[in-house]
């Protein structure tokens, strides 16, 4: 698991799901900046993704308002977008 804690407050973790405390090599969640909770409600931002691949990132970066996860053949970029989802996630595999 690799979190990322972006300037907005906003943590994103790779390889983990925070709402039951479990891995799940192919999550990517993020928490909700103002009240810290990682499970998605109507009043909040926090939200996950799952992908086919397992993710292990070797780094992960912020990118203006979204990030990128490296690993050998695949990288992960979110897009922020601000909407119910907030970041629009993307796989691009080598």
């Amino acid at each position: 698991m690799k979190l990322l804690e972006m300037m907005d407050g906003r943590i994103v973790a790779f390889g983990f799901d925070m709402v039951s405390r479990k891995p799940n090599m192919g999550m990517v969640a993020w928490n909700d900046p103002v009240t810290g909770e990682w499970e998605p409600t109507a009043t909040n931002t926090a939200n996950s993704v799952t992908v086919r691949w397992r993710i292990d990132p070797e780094f992960v970066r912020e990118v203006g308002k979204g990030f990128i996860a490296y690993q050998p053949g695949l990288m992960i970029e979110g897009v922020y977008t601000g909407s119910d989802h907030v970041f629009s996630v993307r796989t691009f595999r080598a």
